[in-house]
């Protein structure tokens, strides 16, 4: 509660002051909450056959509520590349990343689901999905 300026919950607050730190960004990049958070919503992503432009833009409209602008659809398409490229030379960073182990059963296509929770994982710590206003 602190890294997010959580009030000590003595007294009754209306408004809450909107920060944002440098620890929140790492809390919401690194904490495995918020992986697994990022990983489902891919998955909810990708219920939608379509390309991967559609399905960002898609889960950027679900996050925002609006329509996603054409550079920002060319960065997180860019990200989605790159990042399927990596986890496809190493699927075993795949796998540690989504937080899964040789025991669980692992989704049919491991590099395509990290790349979409890395994309998923940015949409949620944007700027205007975590400070609204």
């Amino acid at each position: 509660m602190v890294t997010f300026d959580g009030t000590s919950r003595e007294v009754c607050l209306a408004r809450r002051l909107r920060t944002n730190t440098p620890l929140q960004a790492l809390t919401s990049l690194n904490d495995p909450v918020y992986v697994e958070c990022a990983r489902y919503f891919a998955k909810r992503m990708d219920k939608d056959k379509m390309d991967i432009s559609g399905q960002i833009k898609k889960g950027y409209l679900l996050a925002m509520s609006k329509e996603i602008s054409n550079d920002k659809l060319l960065i997180l398409n860019s990200l989605y590349q790159k990042s399927l490229q990596d986890f496809k030379q190493k699927p075993n960073e795949a796998m540690k990343f989504l937080g899964y182990c040789s025991d669980n059963t692992l989704p049919k296509n491991m590099p395509d689901l990290a790349a979409k929770t890395m994309v998923a994982m940015t949409i949620l710590n944007l700027d205007e999905f975590v400070m609204k206003e």
